[in-house]
């Protein structure tokens, strides 16, 4: 939260430069990085109440603790990139939560998934899943299967080159500082498809109405309206690069689709 809240707060936790003058183009940095927390948050929340129903084997929940240990791993390896520019206390803090959320959902994905960890058969999962998002049936199915093609790229491109990718949507957003958060919410972004697709996938067989599929959908709909009003100024006011409108779109997609999937309802019994 307090990424959300209080930016310049978070980057004098984090930053050993923050005795240098605080650099604006932060904020909305740091703001999208607490609503990736927030996502993190949301599926924990989700994984509980999964847990609590002894329902962590069912294909959607182990997805979800999947994609929670990806996002934590990431973390940590964004955090060892940039280690020496953060203060100890931040870097200790930032070991320590990201550790705790990679080995929690690790620890209950092998006990739930039949394999273990096995690498070749967690790869054999991963393909098989994105084989079937080319096949769709109807126009909800579709709008979470671009989604997951969307925010994965994103994603990725955040981590892999978050220079060129961020340039090209922030272009005022310079240093090594405002790449790391960049990077760091890739790192968040790379849990979301997990979300779509599970999405997706109760949308082919029609029970989106069920009690996990309507809190992933709400928490989509909150990941996408948190983006529009953090980027949105930027873009009115032409601060922004020349794929920013394609950011837009895609989190106006996820408001929509999230907002519109969590209006799904039990059908009337025949």
């Amino acid at each position: 939260m307090a990424h959300f809240l209080s930016p310049r707060h978070a980057s004098d936790f984090m930053f050993q430069s923050a005795l240098c003058p605080y650099d604006p183009i932060l904020y909305p940095l740091h703001r999208l990085l607490g609503a990736g927390h927030l996502a993190a948050a949301w599926t924990a929340w989700v994984l509980k109440g999964a847990a609590e129903k002894r329902e962590l084997q069912m294909p959607e929940f182990q997805r979800l603790n999947m994609g929670m240990a990806i996002f934590a791993l990431t973390a940590l390896g964004v955090h060892a990139i940039h280690w020496d520019m953060l203060r100890p206390a931040a870097a200790l803090t930032a070991a320590t939560v990201a550790g705790i959320t990679a080995a929690a959902p690790a620890f209950y994905y092998s006990r739930t998934s039949g394999h273990g960890l096995a690498a070749g058969r967690i790869a054999e999962g991963i393909f098989r899943d994105l084989g079937s998002l080319m096949r769709v049936r109807g126009l909800k199915s579709a709008a979470y299967s671009a989604l997951s093609v969307g925010i994965l790229g994103a994603g990725t491109a955040y981590v892999i080159a978050p220079q060129e990718s961020l340039h090209n949507v922030l272009p005022y957003a310079r240093g090594p500082e405002a790449v790391m958060l960049w990077r760091s919410l890739g790192a968040a972004l790379l849990m979301l498809p997990t979300w779509t697709y599970n999405l997706k996938e109760a949308a082919d067989v029609g029970v989106l109405y069920k009690p996990q599929f309507l809190d992933l959908n709400m928490g989509l709909a909150m990941a996408g309206l948190f983006h529009l009003v953090v980027l949105t100024p930027w873009w009115l006011h032409g601060y922004s690069g020349p794929l920013m409108p394609y950011v837009l779109g895609t989190w106006a997609t996820a408001f929509a689709v999230g907002t519109w999937g969590g209006l799904a309802h039990r059908p009337a019994p025949v």
